[in-house]
């Protein structure tokens, strides 16, 4: 006779209710997550509704001048992918979460990415992007100034396209920032 520790049971037959059933294949549909990236200490802002632009980032604790804040995260792919995507959503085909590292990378922060690719543009920003090199070209977003709890976390865009700069073209990319230096649109100026 087999001790009780190796004795095996025949498995009992339950019926499901169909509700149940309907939830067990719709978790078994569900892909995986992302691979977690390694976090840089607590969180330290937020997303929420901007008075700039649809959603912005805002610090939740204060934030010191020089402090990383987040990195730019997404997926990394080359111009002619991110051209052949774009627009994401043709109801804003100027809007993108696109952020180019050089000529040929950009990081597709709607693929992937977290928070940060809700920052808005501002011409008087309280942050800037800083690339920082290793085995691949990172970015971080870093305070350029003091930041004080509930604020908007805000960098310069620096559009730069080819093409002439016409009334229409500074219209699409217009900025809303509120600033007192604001020049009206997103796009660096031509020298």
């Amino acid at each position: 006779m087999p001790s009780k520790s190796s004795a095996k049971r025949a498995p009992t037959q339950r019926s499901e209710s169909p509700a149940k059933a309907a939830r067990t294949r719709r978790a078994a549909t569900v892909p995986p997550p992302l691979a977690k990236r390694p976090r840089m200490g607590n969180r330290k802002a937020v997303t929420r509704t901007s008075s700039i632009h649809g959603r912005g980032v805002v610090a939740r604790v204060p934030i010191a001048a020089g402090e990383r804040i987040c990195e730019y995260v997404g997926e990394r792919i080359g111009w002619p992918e991110a051209l052949r995507r774009h627009p994401h959503d043709p109801e804003q085909p100027f809007h993108t979460f696109y952020f180019s590292i050089d000529d040929d990378t950009v990081i597709d922060g709607n693929v992937g990415g977290d928070f940060s690719r809700f920052m808005n543009h501002s011409c008087e920003p309280n942050c800037e992007a800083e690339l920082v090199e290793g085995r691949t070209l990172r970015v971080f977003v870093v305070a350029l100034r003091d930041i004080a709890v509930g604020e908007e976390l805000v960098y310069n865009y620096g559009l730069s396209l080819d093409e002439r700069y016409t009334p229409t073209l500074k219209k699409q990319f217009a900025c809303h920032c509120g600033s007192d230096r604001c020049i009206g649109t997103m796009l660096v100026p031509k020298r």
